[in-house]
């Protein structure tokens, strides 16, 4: 392969991963099974508890409360977030790719893009993954000081795959991060090169 090929290949490669990455997050937000405990299934949208389902948009359907609460509220919107801006990440991606202006801005612009969305899902997941399994108080509350004022655990179930696919998305949003950075900045040397090459040659004759 030709130095002159790589960033191009580079920029193809990242927009596969990418791509993706977008399918897992989409799978991740749209599928319900972030935690399975027994006989219920809790989603960012749904909770389904023996064959009952309950939407997070009617408060105080359900009788836990936490399903209603900020810490849900803020991966619901984390989520949708790291979606919005992996699509849109993606679609400049394809649009660099078809004008062919694969440069050393495009390459710092799809970093940012990237790694924005590497993070609000990877936060997403540990927000998710840190609260579910906190401690209940005898008086209903989840800021228990003492151990013998634990009355029983939230959920502490084993993990589902759409929580799976939201840390996988994320990780691998680092990738193409990393790859159309690298593929500007060689593009940048070659032009360099290329400019040196002429000024020379401008020079010798």
């Amino acid at each position: 392969m030709s130095a002159a090929e790589k960033p191009s290949f580079a920029y193809k490669w990242a927009l596969a991963c990418s791509l993706l990455a977008l399918v897992f997050s989409i799978i991740a937000i749209a599928t319900p099974e972030w935690t399975v405990d027994g006989n219920k299934t809790i989603g960012l949208w749904v909770i389904s508890d023996n064959g009952e389902q309950y939407t997070w948009t009617n408060q105080g359907e359900y009788f836990e409360p936490f399903f209603y609460t900020d810490f849900m509220q803020a991966c619901r919107g984390l989520m949708m977030s790291g979606v919005m801006v992996a699509g849109l990440g993606c679609l400049y991606h394809i649009f660099v790719l078809f004008k062919n202006k694969i440069n050393m801005t495009s390459g710092n612009i799809l970093l940012t893009y990237y790694l924005l969305a590497s993070f609000l899902l990877l936060i997403t997941a540990a927000v998710y993954s840190s609260m579910i399994p906190q401690p209940v108080c005898i008086d209903g509350s989840t800021t228990c000081t003492e151990l013998n004022e634990i009355e029983k655990y939230m959920y502490r179930g084993g993990y589902g795959y759409s929580l799976w696919f939201c840390w996988i998305s994320g990780g691998l949003f680092m990738l193409p991060a990393a790859l159309t950075y690298e593929g500007g900045k060689q593009r940048r040397k070659e032009k360099m090169r290329d400019e040196a090459r002429q000024q020379h040659s401008t020079e010798a004759m």
